[in-house]
């Protein structure tokens, strides 16, 4: 039950990360289309749009790299919590 717990919480964020990714670069594509389209007529505009396009990309990126680190911190200390577990001599029925 507590590895099933474990491997629960493990996943979820990276799962929640995956379901809105697609979103988020559909967002950018638009985005990038739009400035292409509203540069012809009014550049101020296009330029900030893709100021909030390029803002939304970094924020991608970055919250993919705040993920790993985050998944790699959850199963290290997994890990460390199985070992010792089995050091007391913890037995999941």
């Amino acid at each position: 039950m507590i590895s099933f717990v474990c491997y629960f919480f493990a996943q979820s964020a990276e799962t929640e990360l995956s379901l809105l990714d697609p979103d988020v670069a559909t967002l950018i594509s638009r985005g990038d289309s739009l400035v292409l389209q509203v540069q012809k007529v009014d550049l101020e505009r296009a330029l900030c749009i893709n100021t909030t396009t390029g803002g939304l990309r970094v924020a991608r990126t970055a919250l993919k790299a705040s993920s790993e680190v985050t998944k790699k911190k959850v199963l290290r200390t997994l890990s460390l919590f199985f070992h010792v577990m089995g050091r007391i001599g913890f037995q999941e029925s």
